[in-house]
Order: C-alpha cells, then structure tokens, then sequence
C-alpha cells in the first residue's frame, strides 16, 4: 500500500506529478500535460510547488507522488544502490 506521504523516484517516469498533501501554492497553467500510465491516460492542467524540489504537476486524483529519476539526477548528485 502506498501512503499520500511517500514519494516514489520512479525510473520509467518522464515527469513529476503528485497529489496535494505535500505541495503549496497549487495553481492551473496554460499548458497541459498527459500522463500516460497502467491505468490509461490522465491529463493536468495544475502544478503545485513541492518545497526543496519545485514545480511538479498535480492530479488531484492521483494515486502516488512521482518524481521523475532522470529529472532528479539532472538537478542534485545521487547515489543509488541495489
């Protein structure tokens, strides 16, 4: 079970996308981003600020809070270990 305060470092992801719990300032833009995921496609117009990372989008009905791996590692230094 995934909780609203987890967030995933997803290696498959090509974006950032949460639900409100950990974001502020949640705002509409005047783009638009699809998410494509095993459940279909869901599409956003919000993005939120997540405190120490930035912008992220937001989906009210999301399941989990996704920051992209790729995105991540162009921005900080990371270690990962399997």
């Amino acid at each position: 079970m995934i909780t609203c305060s987890w967030i995933l470092l997803v290696n498959q992801s090509t974006v950032d996308v949460f639900h409100p719990k950990l974001l502020t300032n949640i705002r509409q833009v005047d783009e638009s981003m699809d998410i494509h995921c095993n459940a279909g496609t869901a599409t956003t117009n919000l993005v939120g600020d997540l405190p120490g990372h930035g912008v992220v989008w937001f989906h009210p009905h999301g399941i989990a809070n996704i920051l992209s791996q790729s995105k991540v590692i162009a921005n900080n230094h990371v270690m990962l270990n399997s």
